[in-house]
């Protein structure tokens, strides 16, 4: 599928494209932007608030948004998972002020039953901030089998959260890190990195769902499966 040249947006831009069959597709974008900064995205006429939903609608500090106060200049990618029909479409990119929209591309996924990314992204160098969000439209979410590895780079080591529907998935094995699902230790200076793979079941009905993860330091996402 065709992927975006690197561009600047300072203005609510649309792009059409067009698929060939109707079915389920994943429509990712990656983006930067810095401090007071943001982006979000409409496909279609789909819009996309917090869940769950809240007195006051918000759309740029929410997981499909991308918030420059958190990101602080680093890249975030999103990946829309949602039905189309066959023909034309739009994906509409509105900047809060200046951002940088490093690619977006789109793909039919060949097996609704059983989706599966492979990621292979390691993480800029940061602290705590979004990373890889999945949005899931008018869908079920039965469990999230994620795949990832840690390092300690000797005052500090690589963390990665999980975030479903705004609830943080506990860590069992950590009382001081019990927010990041996969936490380094410093023994793994000499161990080297240590690659997990973690499921979580949720068993939660169709509907708008958020699934975020979050890096400090360099973490790498080798695999998401639903």
């Amino acid at each position: 599928m065709p992927d975006s040249p690197l561009r600047t947006l300072i203005a609510e831009t649309q792009v059409k494209f067009t698929v060939n069959a109707f079915g389920l597709y994943a429509i990712s974008v990656t983006a930067s932007c810095g401090k007071s900064h943001g982006l979000k995205v409409k496909i279609d006429d789909q819009q996309f608030r917090e869940v769950p939903p809240r007195k006051n609608i918000q759309t740029y500090d929410i997981p499909p948004a991308w918030n420059g106060n958190k990101l602080r200049g680093l890249k975030q990618t999103n990946v829309f998972l949602l039905i189309l029909d066959e023909g034309e479409h739009i994906i509409t990119f509105i900047p809060r002020d200046r951002v940088a929209v490093e690619a977006w591309d789109y793909r039919l996924v060949e097996s609704p039953a059983k989706v599966s990314f492979s990621i292979e992204n390691q993480a800029e160098d940061g602290d705590k901030r979004p990373w890889f969000t999945f949005v899931l439209v008018d869908l079920p979410l039965k469990s999230i089998t994620a795949e990832a590895d840690v390092a300690w780079h000797y005052l500090d080591g690589d963390d990665v959260k999980l975030i479903v529907d705004n609830k943080i998935e506990r860590n069992p094995d950590s009382k001081l890190w019990r927010d990041w699902a996969w936490h380094a230790v410093p023994r793994q200076l000499l161990d080297g990195p240590r690659r997990e793979q973690k499921t979580v079941t949720k068993n939660l009905a169709s509907g708008l769902h958020y699934i975020e993860f979050w890096a400090d330091k360099t973490p790498t996402l080798h695999q998401v499966t639903n």
